[in-house]
């Protein structure tokens, strides 16, 4: 089957598909024309709308609690509507991708917009727009109705009211900094030098074997040495990603050749001089040091960490990179 014209996947998501058939996975990519379903084997088209024939993507009937992964996506064909079951544990996310492009959907509605203030820390009150979209609570400016900010659904903690504001209310929303993020529990955050489009994320993973095998294709495939800055940036993303998981972060020490392999590639990218290189590579390499998982085995990261600090060859480049850092904080405070 060939692709949807001209249509480009932003978010894609290995979902289950329920259907007559039995279970079975796809990769469920939501793309700038349409929809797509692919075989996550061979990555070749299953299935694709068009947003013109797409009414509605839904969480399916008596889907209200928290671990209901189910979905529905309701579309038209030969002129009669017609439903597609998927499950994943983040429906939330799929929802909100899908719903961005709600304006193309076959079936419209209409969008609720309303005068309001907005407190600024200062303590001035701003006018605005608060737009109720499909996916995400957006604040326009009032006379151009130009997007300011915009709240998704699925960031949104809660909504709490201000008692000594008439009409005020609090938007609860996630926090911003890396380490309060990964504090609270949000591994899946990371910094980095440029956006890359969500179209090439296939993800997030969870079986072993998924984990094992992309961790194995990024070390019997890629040559870190021979890669550009940003690719190179991120390889290790997606490292610190694997190695986030209790399987990745076991197969420092299991996997034949990837702590040979991360030691010569971390220490490499640290002697580029590159800060985003050598902050991905880090970021990497304190993922594999410190467990992000949950109930993490005390051994495994004694073992990671005695094999990670008795490399010499990152040791240095590490040492060295400090040195670097510290020379130049002096020569820039010099007057």
């Amino acid at each position: 089957m060939t692709p949807l014209k001209d249509n480009q996947d932003v978010a894609s998501f290995l979902v289950t598909k329920h259907s007559w058939k039995g279970k079975y996975k796809r990769v469920f990519s939501v793309g700038t024309h349409g929809i797509t379903t692919y075989n996550p084997d061979r990555l070749e088209v299953t299935n694709k709308w068009l947003y013109a024939d797409v009414v509605t993507v839904a969480s399916a009937k008596h889907s209200n609690s928290a671990a209901n992964h189910d979905f529905m996506l309701v579309m038209t064909k030969n002129k009669k509507v017609d439903t597609m079951k998927f499950s994943s544990e983040h429906k939330c996310l799929i929802l909100t991708e899908a719903f961005k492009y709600r304006h193309l959907f076959a079936e419209k509605k209409d969008v609720l917009r309303y005068q309001a203030y907005k407190h600024h820390w200062s303590g001035t009150r701003l006018p605005i727009v608060l737009e109720v979209g499909p996916c995400a609570l957006d604040q326009l400016d009032p006379s151009t109705h130009t997007l300011l900010a915009s709240y998704p659904y699925s960031d949104i903690q809660g909504i709490l009211p201000v008692r000594d504001v008439p009409g005020g209310f609090v938007l609860a929303v996630g926090a911003s900094l890396l380490d309060g993020v990964r504090g609270a529990g949000q591994r899946d955050v990371h910094v980095r030098s440029s956006g890359t489009s969500r179209g090439y994320r296939l993800g997030p993973l969870h079986q072993p074997k998924l984990i094992t095998g992309a961790l194995s294709a990024l070390v019997n495939s890629a040559v870190a040495s021979n890669l550009p800055p940003r690719e190179l940036e991120a390889l290790f993303h997606a490292l610190r990603r694997l190695c986030a998981s209790k399987v990745g972060f076991a197969a420092f020490t299991a996997l034949p050749g990837f702590r040979e392999w991360i030691g010569t590639a971390v220490a490499g990218a640290l002697r580029r001089g590159a800060a985003a290189c050598s902050h991905a590579a880090l970021d990497a390499a304190c993922a594999l040091m410190q467990p992000m998982h949950s109930e993490p085995d005390l051994r495994q990261e004694q073992l990671n960490k005695a094999s990670m600090l008795a490399t010499p060859a990152f040791l240095e480049a590490l040492l060295s990179m400090w040195a670097d850092h510290v020379v130049s904080f002096f020569l820039f405070e010099t007057p």
